[in-house]
């Protein structure tokens, strides 16, 4: 593995530009007329390439820049092998620093620092196999706020698998202007002593986030001696984990620059999809003298149709 001082040798910083012909339009209008002054950061803590990540328009289109952490050595190569010029990969595993031991499960997504929970999982009857240790590596895990120069994100992701509170504790200094959190929130148990969704959202909330918005989440059907007499897709009511979206709150705008909530702007339009969001930055932004009412129109006019009252 690299040291810590690769980092920040590493971290990329190019301003906005180049083409971005295959954003949907008001996200290019955005770019084009919001007060960003570079690159939108991304960090993404857990970065295993199993989805196309929600960012992947702004980073494809030089739009945004991606830090991106992920210790297993497969997914790591993907990434590693696949990045586009606006991302970089390290494989670390962040954390609360120091020693530890990463388990790797018969299916890596579900590879973590913390060891599956067997009897919460048998509890449970699913991912019985899929969670099943097939190896564990030690590694030494890195503290974001121990590394000198470390990128400040506009946006950090983490699916870490029970990382995200030791993550969030060990980069208070790192995040301090961070404006979108997308953590993974855990309802059912599957690992060992790790935090569930409530002592992550006292940790975000103590950071100067709020809740935004929950993203669908993963549900399963508890396994009983009768349940193949239950159809499945209504009766998948056990919910696991969902991604969430927390802002750095948004009643307190004095706490934010200009350039703060044009990020925030960016990111609730592309990233997670929440156009009431925008509009209320771009209130916040005409205030500052930063925008007439006009430019707001015209950006609520390039929304598709299904967001958008009809007019007479």
């Amino acid at each position: 593995m690299n040291n810590r001082a690769d980092i920040s040798a590493q971290a990329d910083r190019q301003q906005v530009g180049g083409t971005r012909a295959l954003l949907q339009a008001h996200t290019a209008f955005l770019c084009d007329v919001l007060p960003l002054g570079r690159r939108t950061r991304i960090m993404d803590i857990g970065a295993n390439p199993t989805n196309r990540p929600p960012y992947a328009d702004l980073a494809e289109n030089d739009a945004a820049e991606v830090h991106g952490f992920e210790p297993g050595e497969k997914p790591f190569a993907r990434l590693d092998a696949q990045k586009g010029d606006s991302e970089v990969y390290y494989p670390f595993a962040v954390g609360a620093g120091g020693d530890g031991t990463f388990h790797n499960c018969r299916n890596e997504t579900f590879s973590s620092l913390f060891a599956p929970d067997v009897g919460q999982i048998k509890a449970l009857g699913h991912w019985e196999k899929a969670l099943t240790v097939v190896g564990t590596t030690s590694v030494t895990t890195l503290r974001l706020d121990d590394v000198d120069d470390m990128v400040r994100p506009d946006m950090l992701k983490m699916d870490t698998q029970g990382a995200e509170l030791a993550i969030l504790e060990g980069g208070t200094k790192t995040l301090a202007d961070t404006v979108v959190v997308m953590p993974e929130l855990r309802f059912f148990r599957l690992y060992e002593g790790e935090p569930m969704l409530g002592r992550v959202d006292q940790q975000l909330r103590d950071m100067g986030f709020m809740f935004h918005k929950l993203l669908p989440a993963t549900s399963l059907r508890l396994m009983s001696s009768r349940i193949e007499r239950l159809r499945p897709g209504p009766t998948r009511n056990q919910m696991i984990d969902a991604d969430a979206i927390y802002i750095r709150d948004i009643a307190k705008p004095d706490a934010m620059t200009d350039q703060q909530i044009a990020h925030l702007a960016l990111l609730a339009d592309s990233v997670f999809g929440s156009f009431d969001l925008v509009l209320r930055c771009l209130d916040l932004l005409t205030e500052r003298g930063e925008y007439s009412a006009e430019l707001i129109d015209t950006y609520i006019d390039k929304l598709p149709d299904k967001f958008r009252v009809a007019e007479d």
